[in-house]
């Protein structure tokens, strides 16, 4: 019995049930929900408007959009596996989606910090200005 749960039917599920028990308890040592999405906007704004000024608009308005996840077009034409590279080169991983050819996406869930995303717009500009 592990907190008030029995009838546990794979070893798994004892692991399961901790890994949900610590996240949401980050969750509330993290202010809960509200404050743990204000913070990924607060990151996720740095990224947008840092590209947006490099002309690389996100694909929706921040109102239509996820705090955690966003699309991007892709820098000048530039092929998604050279963005790619160039940016893992840098430590940074992004994803192509279903739009490799025209696309990028950028999450910042997790623990990422502002200074990891100004990192990232400093090597996007880097990049665009190659």
């Amino acid at each position: 019995e592990w907190k008030g749960h029995t009838g546990c039917s794979r070893a798994g599920d004892d692991v399961d049930l901790l890994a949900l028990d610590e996240a949401l308890d980050e969750l509330k040592d993290a202010g809960g929900w509200q404050q743990r999405r204000d913070r990924y906007w607060k990151l996720m704004d740095r990224v947008r408007e840092g590209l947006a000024a490099l002309n690389i608009p996100a694909c929706l308005e921040r109102e239509a959009c996820s705090c955690v996840l966003n699309s991007f077009d892709l820098p000048n034409g530039m092929p998604y596996q050279e963005l790619h590279d160039q940016l893992r080169g840098a430590g940074f991983v992004i994803y192509a989606g279903h739009f490799a050819k025209t696309r990028f996406r950028v999450s910042c869930m997790g623990d990422i910090s502002d200074k990891d995303m100004q990192r990232f717009v400093e090597a996007m500009q880097k990049i665009v200005k190659n």
